[in-house]
């Protein structure tokens, strides 16, 4: 411990550029001789994020010479997340996976399941960005099945996973992994703590996803997240638009924007070859809209409305309503004969405002018609009574 204590000295007596430091390393031997390790960690803390001491070998030394001579005795979800700070700050990727994989060994397994969990998702963050996908699916595999056996978990332990299960997934151009992934992220993740590069990128990526994937049809909860406001006022905020369009069935708009946009989309590739599903997305889109704005006794719906509202013909709406079912998205029956579809049922969705106004004023209406059927049951009652 001696030893430890006179490392700091040795730091506090040394380059000039630390003199600003000087009362907080003499603070770090105190705590530490005080046995206070607690405090101590709330002082190393904020040490290794001071911008006068970020040098790579600087952070290492102290982790070295100092930490590893009390790291049992810390938090060790705390002692992951200075670690991994300091590997950060290494500029090898393979150095710093070196470091984090060898000081991370010494958190348990078994005991320490959340902060084994923080480190080695970091690790499998590192290994991402050197391209190893087999050893990171392996990683991340393993890592979920400790976060499902424990409860309680510090947000800052799905952050870290989540987002490397959504690089992961980018990585495989795998739109609907990513989506669910990323949104999850987010869930866990303080969007001012996301660098607001980063956040636009990864917004205009969702965005993507959410357009090209065969698998989402309801866009409400990414519109819902503020992350998309990260957008505003730049060149790709048309995307925010475009998801806004066909989430509402707006298909003269979507028309509109395809013409408008018509650079900007070609220069996405996942878009323009997918421009026939983004079709079929807001057709399916306009029928459930069309559905959702209408009141619950007026659910029989003829083939010709169908088609007036999706822009199909009406020999193609038998084909759109298939589809809609077979995902799940409608329930209902479909009269060939009277050429109409009765719907019982239509998909659970995230609202926007507008959605939300339109639920409004299906509950006044209904609300509407429970008090006139009261009305004429009392009177009805009333001349019973008295006949």
């Amino acid at each position: 411990m001696a030893a430890a204590r006179a490392f700091v000295a040795s730091l506090a007596d040394g380059p000039s550029t630390h003199a600003d430091l000087k009362p907080q390393l003499n603070q770090l031997q105190a705590l530490h001789e005080k046995k206070l390790w607690h405090q101590l960690t709330q002082s190393l803390e904020q040490l290794i994020v001071s911008p006068n001491f970020q040098k790579a070998d600087e952070l290492v030394r102290l982790y070295e010479h100092f930490i590893r001579d009390f790291e049992t005795r810390l938090n060790q979800l705390s002692l992951a997340k200075m670690l991994v700070v300091i590997s950060k700050r290494i500029p090898d990727i393979a150095e710093a996976v070196a470091f984090l994989q060898n000081a991370s060994k010494r958190i348990s397994k078994d005991s320490e399941k959340e902060a084994y969990a923080y480190a080695q998702s970091h690790v499998a963050f590192f290994k991402l960005r050197q391209n190893q996908l087999d050893e990171v699916k392996q990683m991340t595999d393993a890592i979920s099945a400790i976060l499902e056996s424990i409860t309680g978990i510090d947000s800052v332990v799905y952050s870290a996973f989540y987002r490397v299960m959504s690089d992961y997934f980018k990585a495989r151009v795998s739109p609907t992994d990513f989506y669910k992934n990323s949104l999850l992220y987010l869930t866990h993740t303080p969007l001012e703590s996301i660098p607001v590069h980063e956040a636009q990128a990864l917004a205009f990526d969702l965005g993507i996803a959410a357009l090209v994937s065969t698998d989402i049809y309801n866009f409400g909860e990414l519109l819902a997240s503020p992350v998309l406001n990260r957008l505003a006022g730049t060149k790709p905020e048309w995307i925010v638009q475009l998801l806004k369009t066909i989430n509402g069935g707006q298909i003269d708009e979507f028309e509109a924007i395809l013409v408008r946009h018509k650079t900007e989309m070609d220069a996405q590739p996942a878009l323009a070859s997918n421009l026939n599903l983004m079709r079929e997305k807001i057709s399916i889109l306009a029928l459930v809209e069309l559905v959702f704005g209408r009141p619950s006794r007026e659910r029989v719906l003829p083939f010709k409305l169908v088609a007036e509202k999706t822009k199909l013909r009406v020999d193609e709406v038998e084909l759109l309503l298939m589809k809609a079912f077979s995902l799940k998205l409608a329930r209902g029956e479909i009269d060939e004969v009277d050429q109409t579809v009765t719907i019982s049922w239509i998909q659970p969705r995230t609202l926007d405002l507008v959605q939300v106004a339109k639920m409004r004023d299906a509950l006044r209406d209904w609300s509407a018609n429970v008090h006139n059927v009261q009305t004429f049951v009392q009177n009805e009652t009333h001349q019973e009574i008295f006949a």
